[in-house]
């Protein structure tokens, strides 16, 4: 082979993989998983509402516009804006397109089965903004989880902050609370769409925004899964479009590097 070949075929190379990490707009590729069965395809390119997706509670917060799904936080709304997609599998795979119209919270729920509730309840849940994304977990039992919802609805109608919880309240494993597990500064602008990928596999969990990752291991996340919540926050507006689900497997020599 001559040099110059040889050159060429190196350069080639070293594009591809400086390539591989994707930029605004392009589409992602998962990085631990393979992706299998597809469970969900929606463009919401109709007129109506498509059957595949819940609005639940929220429905007046929830429309089709401009051929995507368009979500609106309200001031005042007894629930906040929330709707989901029903999802069953072990392990998934969600992407999607999101365009900020105005600032706000946008969370993916992870929904599955959990042994202290003899049935379905969150198990993680991503957190994406304009200048950061998130992973948290749900931790504690029911009757906790009623507990301190009760609370918290207290402590809003009285405009007051709801109080820390105690050592003693943290070392009880049926203590109902919201554990951050790794969060990472980002910048997505608005009025541009930005591509997102969360994979579950077991334990794992990755999430992408462009070309930034955000990988963490949970507690609770190794469950069969159940729906996928999309839920908004924070008096934001945002337009979700191309929403994929998948089945997936773990990919052979991978795994997730949690941060720290």
């Amino acid at each position: 082979m001559s040099p110059f070949l040889t050159f060429s075929l190196s350069r080639t190379c070293l594009f591809i993989v400086l390539s591989a990490s994707a930029l605004p707009g392009e589409e992602l590729q998962p990085l631990i998983t393979t992706t299998g069965k597809a469970l969900v395809s929606e463009d919401f390119s109709g007129a109506e509402m498509p059957k595949v997706f819940r609005t639940l509670e929220s429905g007046e917060s929830f429309s089709i516009v401009e051929g995507a799904l368009q979500a609106v936080s309200r001031a005042g709304q007894k629930q906040s804006t929330h709707g989901v997609i029903v999802a069953k599998a072990h392990d998934l795979t969600l992407s999607f397109a999101v365009k900020f119209i105005k600032p706000g919270a946008l969370y993916i729920g992870v929904d599955g089965y959990k042994e202290q509730y003899k049935g379905n309840t969150h198990l993680v849940r991503f957190e994406l903004t304009l200048e950061r994304m998130a992973w948290d977990q749900h931790r504690g039992g029911p009757e906790s989880k009623q507990a301190v919802g009760e609370a918290m609805k207290a402590a809003r109608a009285a405009k007051k902050e709801m109080p820390k919880a105690t050592p003693e309240q943290l070392a009880d494993p049926n203590f109902f609370r919201i554990e951050a597990l790794a969060s990472k500064e980002i910048k997505c602008a608005v009025d541009e769409w930005h591509e997102v990928m969360i994979e579950v596999s077991g334990n794992e969990l990755v999430a992408q925004v462009d070309g930034e990752k955000l990988a963490v291991t949970a507690e609770f996340a190794d469950a069969m899964k159940s729906r996928l919540g999309f839920g908004l926050t924070k008096g934001g507006t945002v337009l979700i479009d191309r929403v994929r689900i998948y089945e997936n497997t773990p990919r052979k020599g991978t795994e997730a590097t949690p941060q720290k």
